[in-house]
């Protein structure tokens, strides 16, 4: 007969493995995932300064600026006490669709992606000037390659993904489409890891204003 463990008959074998720690671990390869649509910002670091905003809607969240050098917005999830490392030394994944309304001049900067950019530790995606770029950061400096010309003001829109599995550099997708693999760049260790999505608009000097949203973003990180 087995003996009762919380409440349960257990056979006693199984006692045994448990107290000895040979039996296999609940989680063996649990893997990190993130996934948001954005039903609400609780649980999200929020940075708005000057004109800079952040829109919650039923079906999309906003990030805005004006036309001063002192609009900021910036939306983070980075959990400061995770269970499992978050780290670049193990397979990583992003993947969401971004859509941009670029007003006239196309002079903002913006970052989407995973990582964190004041701490030379990023992978992701950028618009800069008018040009959508793949961004690749490590402690080196930053490798940024066009992927596409979104220098026409007006509604941009496009599939993004990278997919990096050290010591591979990291591959970019655009709308499912590979379209560049970073040479030069790439993040290692833990610094800037557990920021799971970095999404930040601003302006070098002042100029257009620019408006981006989202419904949905993606993050994967590779345990095993």
């Amino acid at each position: 007969m087995g003996n009762m463990f919380l409440g349960f008959p257990v056979p006693r074998a199984k006692i045994a493995d448990m107290i000895t720690g040979s039996a296999a671990p609940l989680f063996p390869y649990a893997d990190i995932l993130f996934h948001t649509n954005f039903d609400s910002l609780d649980g999200f670091g929020k940075v708005e300064e000057g004109a800079g905003t952040i829109t919650l809607s039923f079906d999309y969240v906003q990030l805005s600026i004006g036309t001063e050098a002192a609009d900021v917005v910036t939306l983070v999830k980075a959990p400061a006490y995770p269970y499992l490392e978050s780290t670049w030394d193990k397979r990583r994944k992003m993947q969401t669709a971004l859509f941009a309304d670029l007003q006239s001049g196309v002079t903002g900067y913006t970052y989407i992606g995973v990582g964190d950019p004041d701490e030379n530790m990023f992978v992701g995606f950028g618009i800069a000037n008018g040009s959508l770029n793949a961004l690749s950061i490590d402690a080196g400096g930053m490798e940024a390659h066009t992927i596409a010309d979104w220098t026409t003001p007006g509604l941009q829109a496009a599939l993004l993904r990278f997919d990096f599995d050290p010591p591979a550099y990291p591959k970019f997708y655009l709308d499912d489409v590979l379209v560049y693999t970073a040479t030069t760049r790439k993040p290692t260790g833990t610094d800037g890891a557990n920021v799971w999505l970095y999404w930040n608009m601003s302006h070098a000097l002042g100029g257009s204003a620019m408006l981006t949203y989202l419904s949905e973003f993606m993050f994967y990180q590779r345990q095993e």
